[in-house]
Formats: C-alpha cells, structure tokens, sequence
C-alpha cells in the first residue's frame, strides 16, 4: 500500500484494517463524532476518511440514515488495500488462494509476452534482477531480495507491452508485500530464486513457451511457501 501520511492514513488504514478483519461487523453503524473524539482527529478528517472507504466498497453513507459497514461480497476485491488488508487477516488462506488464481491466469500471459516482445533493455533488467536476488540468498538479505523481486516483477510486466496487464502490477505489489513477511520468517527460497533466474533466462531468449510455464512453476512455488 502507498504510504499515507497523516492523521487521515492513519484512520483509513485502522478502519479498513477492522473492517476487513471483521473487527467492525458488516451492518454495524459507524458513529461518526465518537470517531473523530476515539482518534482525536476532526469531523473533517472522519468524513474525508469515510469517503476513502466508500470508494473501497465496505461503508456506505446514507443522509439521515447514517454510515454502516457492508459485508464483504460489497467489497471491491482489486482493490489493492483491500487485498492486503485481506492477506493480514484471518481471510488471509483464502485471500492468498484468490490471489495465486489471479496470477495464475495472468502472469504466464504476462511472461509470454514478454518473451514475444522481447528488446535488449529489458531483458538485461530482467536477468540484473534475478542476478540480484540470487546474490542476496547467501547472506540472506531480505532488503536486497525485495527490491530486487519488486524489480522483477514491474519490468516483466512493463516489457508485456499491455497496458491492461500493467494495470494489475499493483496487486502483484501486494502479494510481494505478503511474500516479504514470508521470507523474513522463513527465509529465502532458493528455488524461487532459481525460477526467476529461468524465466528471466527465458524471457530474455524469446521463449514465449518456456516464459510462461515457468511462471506457472513460481506462483505455485510462491503460494506454497506462503502455507
């Protein structure tokens, strides 16, 4: 999630969070005074806030009716708060299980892509990348892995020329983010990093067939050590 500052992130990302996390459940009245006096912020900053969830699908406002949380199937589900709200919660099996389904019809498309539309220049960002990662799993440096992961993935999807594939990095960010927390507690995978460095290999020689199933092998591979 891009960060957010101030008092109005900060009540965005704590209502949302219970909201998500069925802390605050579905139907329930939100009273927006004894908001503003909980979190000591302005009836401005609550309403600024309360329009931020709206456009998220897990409020509704109504004039004189007032603001109730909506159950779930209300919830925009590609929204990318959403989603990570979802992977840090008890919906997170789940939450993971729709994510690697996502991914699973998009970025093998994506790779093919990518393959097909293959320069120089992104190919070399691919391969730097994957290098990168491989360079970080010996003295395990998480920091050094993410970025080089984040890397990755936003120039494989920039060199598939699609701007609606595009369009879907920002939820990819999100299972990055999940994958961080998962690689601070377990480590790094070396077979993970051995399929980025194969589909980046891959990419890189313009095998559009090769791309793809190796990027069906990595989500499947990201998914389970997400377990």
């Amino acid at each position: 999630m891009a960060a957010r500052r101030g008092l109005h992130g900060v009540l965005v990302d704590d209502l949302g969070r219970r909201i998500v996390h069925h802390e605050i459940a579905p139907g329930a009245q939100l009273p927006l005074d004894e908001l503003g006096e909980q979190y000591g912020v302005s009836r401005t900053v609550v309403r600024e806030t309360m329009r931020v969830l709206e456009a998220k699908g897990l409020i509704v406002a109504r004039q004189n009716v007032g603001t109730r949380v909506l159950a779930d199937d209300a919830w925009h589900a590609l929204d990318v708060d959403v989603l990570r709200w979802r992977l840090s919660g008890p919906d997170a099996k789940d939450a993971r299980q729709d994510l690697l389904e996502l991914r699973s019809a998009v970025e093998p498309t994506a790779s093919r892509l990518a393959a097909l539309r293959r320069n120089d220049a992104t190919a070399e960002r691919l391969v730097a990348a994957s290098q990168r990662m491989r360079d970080a799993l010996e003295p395990e440096d998480v920091d050094a892995f993410t970025a080089a992961d984040v890397d990755f993935h936003a120039t494989l999807f920039e060199a598939a020329g699609n701007p609606l594939i595009a369009e879907l990095l920002s939820l990819v960010g999100a299972a990055l983010d999940d994958r961080i927390q998962v690689v601070a507690s377990h480590g790094i995978s070396a077979v993970a990093v051995d399929l980025h460095c194969e589909l980046a290999a891959a990419v890189a020689a313009g095998d559009a067939d090769q791309a793809a199933r190796t990027a069906g092998d990595l989500i499947v591979r990201s998914y389970e050590d997400s377990l």
